[in-house]
């Protein structure tokens, strides 16, 4: 049982306290006091003689002016602290009334950035291509002028993209040309403009894009898993570490592009123009590249693991450390081909000859008298400096 009565203090007596023990209210009611005590000792003997001995001037001669002049000190150093903290408080609420503003402004361009996403996404689903275009351009602004939308902005008009040529309709249409709404975007995002989506994902798979034009196009890390690519021009694309697994680029210009640690795994490269392309490092395994001109391409380090090279051109390529295990290479050109440590499977490069002009070093082939596993094979080094025929069922 709770024998303290509770009391219930009204809100003016609170605000009153409060305002008292704040620094404006404690040195306003010090200024008045020391105003009152100055008044007195001006009129009266008695207020004089008191003040005297509070302040230890008691029995001095001049003891009136010496009082008059401390309390006159005194409410001119209050007044100076006073005017420091009305300014204190106004800077203060002049901060705060700022920040409020710019909070208001962060808000209200947060909704005009929504209410724009919203409606540039409404046309990217009308059924007029030049709206669609038009909504496809408000999101790029959009992503111009804000950062952190960007990758926001970009994976919807991949998306867009892909949902766009992915029907049987589209495809029909334009199975070896473009519509003019999917070839301005793409120019605008990744040749144009590619450097404001600089590190964002790009997403493609299963894109249906036969023959647009890319040239010069920067899709770094890009995934084009199954992405039908048939006579793209790719000339001098940068497309390292893109993900092209499965894809078809049957007849597609990929001069001078930067393909290194590509996943082209199963991908149809077949006719494609490699020439002088950069393919270090890059995983060609099973891949499809049957005349395909290969002729000055850099394959150092590359998996053709299982790949199908027959009637390519690699006269000139670079193909130091390359692995060709179980690779089909029949009547393919390796005249000039710089083929310092290559690996070479007996059993899968038979009755192939492997001419060059500029061997250092020796090749390295896989051997056995019987059918071995792949990590059970072993190597030997062959001789260098002569022409190797090796012999095997992929003729």
């Amino acid at each position: 049982m709770n024998l303290i009565p509770s009391v219930s203090i009204p809100p003016w007596v609170k605000r009153v306290i409060w305002w008292v023990l704040s620094p404006k209210g404690g040195l306003i009611i010090l200024l008045v006091v020391l105003f009152v005590a100055f008044v007195a000792v001006m009129i009266s003997q008695a207020a004089e003689g008191v003040i005297g001995q509070l302040l230890g001037l008691s029995g001095t001669e001049g003891i009136k002016n010496q009082v008059l002049t401390f309390l006159g000190l005194s409410m001119g150093g209050i007044l100076l602290a006073l005017q420091a903290v009305i300014a204190n408080i106004r800077a203060k609420a002049m901060e705060n009334a700022a920040n409020a503003q710019a909070k208001a402004n962060e808000n209200a361009e947060k909704g005009q950035r929504q209410e724009r996403l919203k409606n540039a996404i409404e046309h990217l689903g009308h059924t007029s291509d030049s709206v669609r275009l038009g909504g496809a351009y408000e999101l790029f602004h959009l992503a111009q002028d804000t950062e952190e939308l960007r990758q926001t902005v970009l994976d919807i008009l991949c998306a867009h993209i892909r949902r766009t040529t992915s029907g049987s309709e589209y495809r029909d249409k334009h199975n070896l040309k473009p519509s003019e709404e999917i070839q301005s975007l793409l120019t605008l995002l990744f040749v144009q403009n590619y450097g404001l989506f600089e590190d964002c994902h790009i997403n493609l798979q299963g894109s249906w894009l036969n023959g647009v034009n890319l040239r010069g196009a920067r899709l770094e890390k890009a995934v084009l898993i199954k992405a039908h690519l048939h006579e793209v021009n790719l000339f001098e694309a940068d497309l390292r570490e893109a993900d092209l697994e499965g894809a078809y680029l049957y007849g597609t210009n990929l001069v001078g592009a930067n393909l290194q640690k590509a996943d082209l795994e199963d991908a149809n490269l077949h006719q494609v123009d490699l020439i002088n392309t950069r393919l270090q490092g890059a995983y060609l395994a099973k891949a499809r590249l049957q005349d395909a001109n290969v002729s000055g391409a850099w394959l150092q380090g590359a998996n053709l693991c299982k790949a199908h090279l027959q009637g390519a051109n690699l006269f000139g390529a670079q193909l130091q450390g390359t692995d060709f295990f179980d690779t089909r290479l029949q009547k393919a050109n390796l005249i000039s081909a710089k083929l310092q440590g290559p690996i070479l499977d007996l059993h899968s490069c038979s009755a192939l000859s492997l001419i060059w002009h500029s061997y250092k070093g020796p090749i390295f082939a896989k051997q056995s008298s019987r059918r071995l596993s792949y990590s059970e094979r072993s190597y030997r080094e062959l001789p260098a400096n002569q022409m190797v025929r090796l012999h095997s069922k992929h003729v």
